[in-house]
């Protein structure tokens, strides 16, 4: 199990999904949130592209937006990035 601190608070996820924590997983929902904003913003990529932009398989990217699997912070960058996003703004709150 990985610990993970935000917003001054530990965290706990594990690569079992049902273990997700109710911060970690509204975190994560908040995160795609943003994402689908900025994308629908920006240049419009279908789900499939950025995931492959990403270097994410497209249904891995799927069930991380379901919830279904937890998001690495690694993962969380590398998508930020194929839409150009600062991680700070993704990761807070507002």
């Amino acid at each position: 199990m990985e610990n993970y601190v935000i917003s001054g608070r530990i965290v706990m996820s594990s690569n079992d999904p049902t273990t997700l924590s109710p911060a970690i997983r509204e975190l994560q929902a908040d995160f795609f949130k943003k994402i689908a904003i900025a994308n629908a913003i920006g240049p419009e990529y279908r789900q499939a592209e950025i995931a492959s932009r990403a270097g994410i398989s497209p249904s891995f990217y799927s069930e991380m937006k379901k919830l279904k699997k937890p998001l690495s912070i690694n993962s969380a960058v590398k998508i930020a990035t194929v839409l150009d996003l600062e991680i700070e703004y993704v990761f807070t709150k507002r």
